[in-house]
């Protein structure tokens, strides 16, 4: 199974894998005809990175590789990028390693020269505006990725910018920025005409209100995007009304709104009589907002369970 560019934690957050695998047992996996390959949780070194490359090139087996958590550097990323050209990974997971811009200016130059990756994950790594520069110049060229995962990597507003450009046009439809403090309203309003051919959209524990949320909101009007996770920032009741405005006109299935403690009932019963006359609309988290009534996330409950119940 994949991993989640929405759900993927990092070790401290799950139990670890107890059963890591060396680079022979890896290899002959690869050579072996595996689909997806699992080499996460254990350190690997550049001569390992080295002899999976090889072990890559020109295999057409090999569509999933999981290298999270593996301690790798920038120098084992060089070689696995020049492999990736030759091989048939379509989705890599490279999540919490040790990586800066560079590893990502190594994977945007093989997007450039034939990898067809679909899904790229590169959460917990300093990977900063300057790597979001060099994988956005490859999406805006119409690069076929559709998911890219960069929860925590040091991203601010001006990478928002840079994405926001690239992705209109792009085949990207899945995007995480959670945990990146240095997105604020301006990052997440940027994003607004970005988001309109996105299908997911992650922009939890940044530091967006609701001047950056009432933007957002008016864009979505006519837009794909079905999920849209703003967990953990500083929206008030203010971001709310923008919000159940717009779901009235919007493909929203999904809305996450837990953890924002300046929400009160106020906000939560608007958004409430939004989702009763917006079909579409299936979830609704509030969550951890100690100011919403328990009445009335009950409510909420109700007629979004009801909703859902008849939709499966």
């Amino acid at each position: 199974m994949l991993i989640s560019a929405i759900d993927f934690l990092p070790a401290r957050d799950k139990q670890r894998n107890m059963s890591s695998k060396d680079i022979q047992q890896i290899l002959r996996e690869v050579k072996g005809g595996a689909r997806e390959v699992d080499a996460s949780e254990c350190k690997r070194t550049d001569e390992d990175i080295r002899l999976l490359a090889d072990a890559l090139k020109n295999n057409k087996s090999v569509i999933a590789l999981d290298l999270h958590e593996c301690e790798l550097s920038d120098s084992a990323i060089a070689s696995l990028a020049s492999a990736l050209k030759h091989s048939s990974v379509t989705s890599l997971a490279l999540n919490w390693n040790k990586l800066t811009s560079a590893s990502a200016h190594d994977l945007a130059t093989a997007m450039y020269e034939g990898c067809a990756l679909r899904e790229l994950y590169l959460g917990g790594n300093e990977i900063k505006d300057s790597g979001v520069n060099a994988i956005a110049t490859v999406l805006a060229q119409r690069h076929p990725l559709m998911t890219l995962e960069l929860l925590d990597c040091g991203v601010t507003d001006a990478g928002c910018e840079i994405l926001a450009r690239a992705i209109q046009g792009s085949s990207l439809t899945e995007l995480s920025l959670c945990k990146n403090k240095g997105i604020t309203d301006l990052g997440c309003a940027s994003l607004t005409k970005a988001a309109k051919s996105m299908v997911i959209l992650d922009l939890s524990d940044c530091n967006i209100s609701d001047p950056g949320v009432i933007t957002l909101s008016a864009g979505l009007q006519g837009s794909l995007l079905k999920e849209l996770r703003l967990t953990s920032n500083k929206i008030t009741d203010k971001g709310c009304f923008a919000l159940a405005s717009a779901l009235r006109h919007s493909a929203l299935k999904e809305l996450y709104l837990d953890n924002n403690i300046a929400i009160t009932d106020d906000g939560a019963r608007e958004l409430a009589v939004a989702a009763r006359a917006c079909p579409s609309i299936l979830w609704i988290d509030l969550e951890g907002n100690e100011k919403v009534r328990a009445a009335t996330e009950s409510d909420l409950s109700e007629v979004l369970s009801a909703r859902a119940s008849m939709s499966e």
